[in-house]
């Protein structure tokens, strides 16, 4: 909140001008590398390799950990219920295959 003093001047809390925006760095990289740099962690990968290969400092890849992790976990059990959808299909299609041939089998007779 900004005192009397700094609104009337029309200074921010930084001692800047109202007008000029603190604008903060774009980041390097995208959350696909953040995504792969998480799970080279939880492959075994120790924090400080993975932080020198990317060029991050280590509070920089934990923030990424402790924001992306739902991420990962939300891929991983979408990822588990496609696999089991996709199995339940395959099943099925068989099963209408069977039918399929026994009742072309019993026309052609």
């Amino acid at each position: 909140m900004l005192c009397i003093r700094e609104q009337r001047a029309g200074l921010s809390t930084y001692g800047l001008p109202l007008n000029i925006k603190i604008v903060m760095n774009k980041s390097k990289v995208n959350e696909a590398v953040i995504i792969s740099a998480i799970r080279a962690s939880k492959e075994g990968k120790r924090v400080t390799d993975i932080c020198r290969e990317y060029g991050v400092h280590r509070s920089t890849f934990y923030f990424w950990k402790k924001r992306y992790r739902q991420v990962v976990e939300d891929g991983r059990s979408r990822l588990e219920e496609l696999e089991a959808e996709n199995a339940r299909l395959r099943q099925k299609r068989r099963a209408l295959e069977s039918n399929a041939n026994l009742i072309l089998g019993l026309l052609s007779t």
